[in-house]
């Protein structure tokens, strides 16, 4: 059975995954669930633990099981990475980068990146709710108010001019990315705007169904 490590650093005793409290301190337990951005992450297999700390739960979905050990960051950070750093002071919107695993061909870059968003609904087990972590702005959309659809709506026309600036503006453009976190929007990941040619996206409850 899946275990996590207290977060509390003077403890870090092994739990079950669906215990709510440390059983040896009673600490909340954190579980930190973050989602894998690179396409060697399809190399690996549910269930296997990754860099011996990363449970792999489903596909690009993985848990932190020991979320009191910090996290070393790389010497170099790639083109593509660079725009969720500079991006930081819109973190409510856009995922922070966590920890990564290196690329062991040093030919080829096969490194994988996980982005947090934060805390994510669990069921009673303590797993992720959501298939991908978050809701789809599409679940939500039919069930918010005009207000909450407003603000949605708001907040992606704000994130335009920042998200262009850093050349990750396609970003908003995949319906699918688009996440919803409470009151907020909140992207799955980014893309660079050249790696796409950038394209008219229908939204649903776009036109004459808004």
């Amino acid at each position: 059975m899946p275990t996590v490590h207290c977060s509390n650093r003077d403890c870090q005793a092994p739990n079950d995954l669906g215990d709510r409290l440390c059983q040896t301190c009673q600490t909340p337990l954190l579980k930190r669930y973050l989602w894998a951005v690179g396409d060697w992450i399809k190399a690996y297999q549910p269930g296997e633990l990754l860099l011996e700390r990363y449970l792999l739960v489903r596909p690009q979905v993985l848990l932190d099981t020991t979320p009191a050990l910090g996290v070393e960051g790389p010497e170099e950070i790639p083109n593509y990475i660079l725009p969720y750093q500079k991006l930081l002071p819109f973190r409510l919107n856009v995922p922070e980068v966590y920890d990564y695993f290196p690329s062991w061909d040093a030919e080829k870059d096969l490194s994988v990146w996980l982005l947090d968003y934060g805390p994510v609904p669990l069921d009673e087990a303590g797993e992720p709710l959501h298939e991908r972590l978050l809701p789809s702005l599409g679940e939500m959309w039919e069930q918010a108010s005009p207000l909450q659809q407003l603000t949605w709506l708001w907040q992606m026309i704000r994130l335009w001019q920042p998200l262009q600036r850093q050349g990750v503006v396609s970003s908003l453009l995949e319906f699918d990315w688009l996440r919803v976190q409470g009151p907020q929007i909140l992207l799955q990941q980014l893309q660079l705007d050249e790696h796409q040619s950038m394209k008219r996206n229908i939204w649903p409850g776009c036109g004459s169904r808004y």
